[in-house]
């Protein structure tokens, strides 16, 4: 694909960081349609992570901040994202973005459902 972008001579950006250690529980998937956050959900969402149960409360607020700028940067109104938050051992959580995904069926869909068109119910 990125040959293909290049020989035609678009411009194109190719972003590359180091590789991190992703603990399970703190991976996740935002599944965002038409600018709106439409579900969240633990990209490991099949695995048992205790920690995950007990960092719930520090989460939410986490991806819905990371969501809202987000939202503010994206230049497609529907994609899926993946996220993780790096433990920065300190108060504030700091939510990475992994990549982005295209909003299709063969996209895993987590804890939702892509039945119903992906209405996410």
């Amino acid at each position: 694909m990125l040959g293909c972008v290049l020989e035609q001579g678009v411009d194109c950006n190719l972003y590359v960081s180091p590789c991190e250690d992703i603990s399970e529980h703190t991976e996740f998937r935002l599944f965002v349609r038409k600018m709106n956050v439409v579900g969240a959900s633990r990209y490991h969402y099949q695995s048992d992570a205790p920690e995950a149960k007990s960092s719930a409360d520090f989460v939410r607020p986490a991806l819905s901040e990371f969501a809202m700028r987000l939202l503010d940067a994206l230049h497609i109104d529907t994609v899926v994202a993946d996220v993780f938050i790096r433990d920065d051992s300190n108060d504030e959580p700091n939510v990475v973005l992994i990549e982005l995904n295209p909003f299709v069926r063969e996209t895993d869909p987590c804890l939702y459902s892509w039945e119903n068109g992906g209405d996410f119910s």
